[in-house]
């Protein structure tokens, strides 16, 4: 039975990157990341991305560094035993914390925006894994579709980001080169807290002190 999560935004003390970041945490209440992986499960997302110049954000700005990226927490409740992320024994499951990012990025943000499923590129290389007190930090490159896009029609996301209006020449949702940091722990007797960080600037990952 769902319950819905109820976490306060400021239990999550989530460390804003250094550098230009969109001011305030924005929340979604996801209602199908249940479907997409078959499992009872209860999705929020708290996120903020790359902060607005010229009246866009910069997440479309190929030569901004915070160009398709975003931070914020991921909290996954999951309505039976366990915690999403975790196998029984407490270990972790890699596979399904990185379905969390994956799903958000290819199905949140770049489909609606106009990438079609075919084309969507994601493809991790894990750095390192390190458990510390019980909260696993994972560091990790990926390679995925960018952000930029041609405007074609109206969409709720423009709301938020602004419209695409810089050109470059470069095709639709070109491939880029990614670096990602996550902090994945336990909040309460069933809900998982993912901490995350995604962007192609090696110091703003660097210098996220989670």
């Amino acid at each position: 039975m769902r319950s819905g999560l109820k976490i306060e935004l400021s239990d999550l003390n989530i460390a804003k990157p250094s550098g230009n970041w969109y001011p305030i945490i924005n929340v979604f209440v996801d209602k199908s990341f249940s479907d997409y992986i078959q499992k009872d499960v209860e999705l929020l997302i708290y996120y903020s991305f790359g902060d607005y110049e010229k009246g866009s954000s910069t997440i479309f700005d190929p030569n901004s560094k915070y160009f398709s990226s975003f931070f914020g927490c991921y909290a996954i409740g999951q309505n039976e035993p366990g915690f999403y992320g975790f196998e029984s024994d407490g270990s972790l499951d890699l596979n399904a914390i990185l379905k969390v990012p994956k799903y958000d990025y290819d199905f949140l943000v770049a489909k609606p925006l106009g990438l079609k499923t075919k084309d969507v590129i994601t493809d991790y290389t894990i750095k390192s894994i390190e458990m510390v007190d019980g909260i696993y930090y994972i560091q990790f490159t990926f390679k995925t579709n960018s952000l930029y896009h041609k405007y074609k029609s109206f969409n709720l996301n423009y709301l938020q980001y602004g419209l695409p209006y810089i050109r470059s020449g470069q095709d639709d949702f070109f491939q880029i080169d990614m670096l990602g940091k996550l902090k994945v722990t336990i909040y309460n007797e069933n809900i998982t807290l993912i901490y995350f960080l995604f962007s192609s600037d090696s110091d703003i990952i660097l210098n996220w002190n989670i």
